[in-house]
């Protein structure tokens, strides 16, 4: 009988714990919403600005960057991949879209990830839908996955981020002939 509850508690932990993971959201907008302050030091504004604007136009193909010198904001949308099984064996890759917005002052800035979207990389962009109603309708296996794989790659991303505005633009070790 002890074993048995034991097994039930440790059960009931383990879905708790898998249950726990979710994505960021919004309040107000009820949509998928990352947002930090982060703290860099003593580094002006201008060169916080000019570092993380270098960043995300290494890391996003899109044409378009919204940026505002004298409010110290830059926007440009992103994208990340998510990749999800089904019937045991086969993959879906899915593309998350969205739109990182990046407020500078001295020694922080401050960003904003949202308005997420996704497609099915074989249907392309034009067959995209909100993240949430996405995953909403996917299966319980399909959501983890899909879930914990967009945590990791936007705390990656930002974590980059991070070390790109403080670190700047890595110099090659190689000899300069």
């Amino acid at each position: 009988m002890r074993r048995l509850t034991l097994n039930i508690y440790v059960y009931l932990g383990f879905l708790i714990c898998i249950s726990a993971q979710q994505l960021p959201v919004d309040q107000e907008t009820q949509r998928i919403t990352y947002k930090g302050v982060v703290e860099v030091g003593n580094l002006e504004a201008a060169l916080i600005f000019e570092r993380a604007m270098e960043f995300i136009n290494s890391k996003s193909q899109h044409k378009w960057l919204v940026r505002d010198l004298d409010m110290r904001k830059l926007s440009k949308p992103m994208e990340i991949q998510a990749i999800t099984t089904y019937d045991f064996k086969y993959k879906n890759v899915n593309i998350i879209t969205f739109v990182i917005l990046i407020e500078v002052k001295d020694g922080k800035y401050r960003y904003t990830l949202n308005e997420f979207e996704t497609y099915k990389q074989k249907s392309g962009p034009n067959n995209s839908d909100k993240l949430e109603s996405v995953i909403e309708k996917l299966n319980t296996t399909n959501r983890k996955e899909m879930v914990s794989q967009i945590n990791d790659e936007i705390n990656k991303l930002l974590q980059d981020l991070k070390e790109y505005v403080i670190k700047g633009k890595s110099k090659s070790n190689s000899d300069d002939w």
